[in-house]
């Protein structure tokens, strides 16, 4: 459940950074947030052995990270944040463990 939430909180930090992709008062705070979310989706996915959505949500981290952040034109930067969007909105669906059927009791 935390993690779910984590994860929602992102999507609606990297649709905000659309809005507000050029103010660097917002960017921060902004960055946080995304990190903070694919970190908490790298865990996840990590525990439900999707090894793949991982090293996504790692590439997400390190490029949002508020920390070092790293410069690219607008055009970049919108389909950076429009991809990780679509990743993190896919992740909700793919990263969810459906449960085993239970055998037939004969």
């Amino acid at each position: 459940m935390f993690l779910t939430v984590g994860k929602s909180i992102a999507v609606a930090a990297l649709l905000m950074a659309l809005r507000w992709q050029h103010s660097a008062s917002w960017r921060f705070p902004l960055g946080l947030i995304i990190c903070f979310g694919a970190l908490l989706a790298v865990v996840q996915s990590y525990r439900k052995d999707k090894f793949r959505w991982g090293i996504a949500f790692l590439v997400i981290a390190v490029l949002f990270n508020p920390f070092a952040p790293i410069a690219v034109s607008g055009i970049v930067f919108l389909i950076i944040d429009l991809a990780s969007v679509m990743i993190f909105v896919l992740s909700f669906a793919g990263l969810h463990k459906h449960a085993l059927p239970e055998p037939p009791s004969y």
